[in-house]
């Protein structure tokens, strides 16, 4: 399910910003780049419900027969050829209740929030870029101190650009300091050969993409100052620079206010971050620290392992392939079972059928055993793992349909592998109710024998004037007398 999938996506980028805050603590006390983490942890709900452990990387091969969209097996050289296109018609009435539908409809409404949501973000960045495109077609081209730059009158310092980044700087930097002058072009000259602006690019379509995963805005942010950091080191890192002069380049710079678009790179693109960039170009390493740093790394590395290795569902459908293949063979099964087919239901039994497969008006591949009164089929689906109560609304449950035929045989045996006595299914009541109502006073003896509460009355169906049905009541509403004498023999009232 989709809902699945936002959730999985959601939790992952929580546990991936935390593993990546401490991996990123840890590349601060070692002065290594950091905004790859950042960039890796941006993606990662994208490309992990891609390489994450599904349900298909441990599923049994599927035939060959499967590769050409077949389900059929061969039984004694015949071809069963129960294919999709079989049971259709049933899966369509799965589809088709009440229940479905209003998931589905949930769904649609989820999906349309969720593309309005990008489409209305991906029309403000467009807007905002063709805001920036008009403002540009206005600064002059200029050589500063050797550098090329375009002269806006309230834009800068930053490099704007995607494929082919330019420095763009005020014009009150002109007039400014020179050794000021100098360090901001030198920031935002590091800034275009580092590509960062296409990196921010592709950070913000990230967010356009997934507007609703929150912890991705927040992870959006911290990319953008883990930009400026690196920016920062590789400018000190030159060696022509000490960290004194380089924070009150800072400091000149950020007390001029000036724009900076979006996904621009700039060397003061947001004031609140400037204390925490002069702490970092201003403190000394110790050997303390460095061994902070290793144990923050392994602690990232093994959080962001952990968060690799869970199960990731699959977007639209909530089934995997070989979940799908499973539940058609599941749905063929039980037709195969109601036409009296029992070759080609042993075949895709054996075929790894979905033995818990529910078709609305059908029922499961157990019941429709019950119905049938096939026990070495029954006892077949209940070796391969069936669910003796699983019950289906309108179709009873396997019990409900052995005792509605008095097959002690087969009523013995789901006792045996635990099915209720008393187990109640709304609209088809419980196992003694039925068997009462059909007159198979064996059954019935057997199910009191066993525990039924033989005055146990529960309602028709789920309305407020629901008739209220007993085990002696639909006795004697159907005139079946030496039942009816057998249960008040054992207390029934009512």
């Amino acid at each position: 399910m989709i809902a699945a999938w936002m959730a999985y996506t959601f939790a992952i980028s929580c546990v991936l910003g935390f593993a990546a805050l401490a991996v990123e603590h840890a590349c601060r006390l070692r002065r290594w780049p950091s905004r790859w983490i950042w960039t890796v942890v941006l993606a990662a709900p994208f490309l992990l419900p891609v390489i994450a452990p599904s349900d298909d990387a441990r599923a049994p091969a599927a035939p060959p027969a499967l590769a050409h969209g077949e389900l059929g097996t061969t039984v004694g050289g015949a071809s069963s050829e129960p294919t999709i296109a079989e049971p259709a018609h049933r899966m369509t009435r799965l589809f088709a209740s009440p229940q479905a539908a209003a998931v589905l409809q949930l769904l649609a409404l989820a999906g349309a929030t969720w593309i309005s949501a990008s489409a209305l973000l991906a029309a403000g960045l467009t807007a905002a870029w063709l805001g920036m495109r008009r403002r540009a077609a206005a600064w002059r081209p200029h050589t500063l101190d050797d550098t090329n730059v375009l002269i806006s009158h309230d834009v800068g310092p930053a490099v704007i650009g995607f494929w082919h980044p330019r420095i763009v700087v005020p014009e009150w930097l002109l007039g400014a300091n020179q050794r000021v002058r100098r360090l901001a072009l030198a920031h935002e000259s590091a800034h275009a050969q580092a590509r960062d602006p296409l990196l921010l690019f592709a950070a913000t379509i990230a967010v356009v993409l997934m507007p609703w995963n929150l912890p991705l805005w927040w992870q959006w942010r911290r990319l953008r100052f883990a930009i400026e950091v690196d920016c920062d080191a590789r400018v000190l890192a030159s060696g022509r620079v000490d960290g004194i002069e380089y924070a009150e380049a800072l400091l000149n710079v950020a007390a001029r206010t000036s724009d900076v678009p979006l996904a621009a790179a700039a060397m003061c693109e947001s004031p609140s971050t400037l204390e925490k960039r002069i702490h970092l170009v201003l403190v000394e390493r110790t050997a303390r620290q460095r061994l902070v740093a290793i144990a923050l790394l392994i602690a990232g590395c093994g959080m962001a392992a952990a968060a690799a290795q869970v199960e990731a569902p699959v977007l639209f459908g909530g089934q995997s392939q070989h979940q799908l293949i499973k539940g058609a063979r599941g749905s063929a099964l039980i037709e195969a079972i109601i036409d009296g087919n029992r070759d080609s239901a042993l075949a895709l039994v054996d075929a790894g059928a979905d033995v818990d497969r529910v078709v609305l008006g059908d029922g499961t591949p157990l019941i429709a055993a019950a119905r049938s009164s096939d026990l070495s089929l029954v006892n077949l689906l209940l070796e391969r793992g069936a669910q003796v109560d699983l019950a289906v609304r309108g179709d009873g449950s396997p019990l409900i349909a052995a005792s509605m035929l008095g097959n002690l045989k087969i009523m013995t045996r789901l006792v045996e592998r635990g099915a209720d006595v008393n187990g109640f299914v709304l609209g088809d009541e419980t196992p003694l109710i039925n068997a009462a109502r059909a007159g198979r006073l064996d059954a019935v003896r057997y199910l009191v024998g066993n525990g039924a509460d033989v005055n146990l009355a529960v309602p028709a169906d789920s309305g407020r004037a629901a008739e209220i049905r007993s085990p002696l009541g639909e006795a004697l509403k159907h005139d079946h007398r030496d039942v009816a004498d057998f249960l008040r023999s054992q207390g029934a009232q009512r």
